[in-house]
């Protein structure tokens, strides 16, 4: 269990002095790091990424001390704020998302010096006074056991869920994928036998199916996404497509780099958008978090 030393200045009156008063905002932190293809980027992650959370949480401290959403649109620092929409939530969040990316960044620097091999997938539970936050990149899962309930706290990231971010970063940039794969995910493989026959596919912008006539090109390109369930695979190669390290991962049979199709963007879920899954835990004590 660690705390924020917070100094915070309060009055009784606009005529009577300023009193400081000292708060502790208490946090403590649990992660998971599922390491793949070598333990390097996991063991950087287990001793390492809490340490970027806890330097951005003391950046933000002094905001963190405000009670309430209300009180901290009142905040000096905020005074002069164009945007009105900050929330405490918010800025645990973006605190979170930074301390990923850093923690990804710091993996690709010093894996120039160092050994750091792989990669690795991250969940994180935070509580910070009495708000958790879950920060999931990767296909980690954090539930709730209740009395033989289970509720999800987070949602897996794989080459299927993320299927439309990843054919979008192929169609903004194509050499990315390229002489060997292809776009879009037809619903069975496009073949020579198929050409100008229509068969079912999506694309970045489609949740559902269509119908597309087959051209040549489309034969001749295996597609982004391979499989489905527990065996798709991103490139045919990764099964996960968010998380820490990959740097140097490749496809066997082309070397086609398969970083660019990462990233270590953590999902954050916070009390709000928790509230329905852990309303129902409000009077009791009697439950637990598990990540796996």
């Amino acid at each position: 269990m660690f705390s924020l030393n917070v100094s915070k200045s309060i009055s009784d009156t606009d005529d009577s002095p300023t009193h400081v008063i000292q708060t502790k905002i208490p946090y403590a932190y649990f992660g998971i790091f599922d390491g793949h293809a070598g333990c390097g980027a996991a063991l950087m992650a287990v001793n390492q990424l809490h340490i970027h959370i806890m330097e951005k949480l003391q950046g933000i401290r002094d905001l963190l001390a405000h009670e309430s959403d209300e009180e901290l649109a009142m905040a000096e620092e905020l005074a002069e704020a164009v945007v009105s929409s900050v929330t405490i939530d918010s800025l645990v969040i973006g605190t979170l998302e930074e301390a990923f990316f850093e923690m990804d960044e710091q993996i690709r620097r010093e894996k120039v010096t160092y050994r750091i091999d792989g990669g690795c997938a991250a969940l994180v539970a935070l509580f910070l006074g009495k708000r958790l936050y879950v920060a999931n990149a990767g296909d980690c899962r954090a539930i709730v056991a209740h009395k033989g309930k289970v509720i999800a706290l987070s949602r897996d990231f794989t080459p299927e869920t993320e299927r439309q971010r990843l054919q979008l970063l192929a169609y903004q940039r194509p050499q990315l994928l390229g002489n060997e794969f292809g776009r879009l995910e037809f619903q069975q493989r496009a073949r020579k036998k198929h050409i100008g026959q229509q068969l079912l596919y999506r694309d970045r912008h489609m949740t559902g199916w269509a119908y597309k006539t087959v051209t040549e090109e489309d034969t001749r390109k295996f597609p982004i996404i391979n499989g489905e369930g527990k065996k798709a695979r991103l490139l045919d190669t990764i099964g996960t497509t968010r998380g820490f390290g990959d740097h140097d991962l490749k496809v066997s049979f082309c070397s086609l780099p398969i970083k660019p199709f990462l990233t270590p963007q953590p999902e954050v879920s916070s009390n709000n958008s928790l509230h329905f899954a852990l309303k129902s835990l409000e009077n009791s004590n009697q439950y637990v978090i598990i990540k796996a």
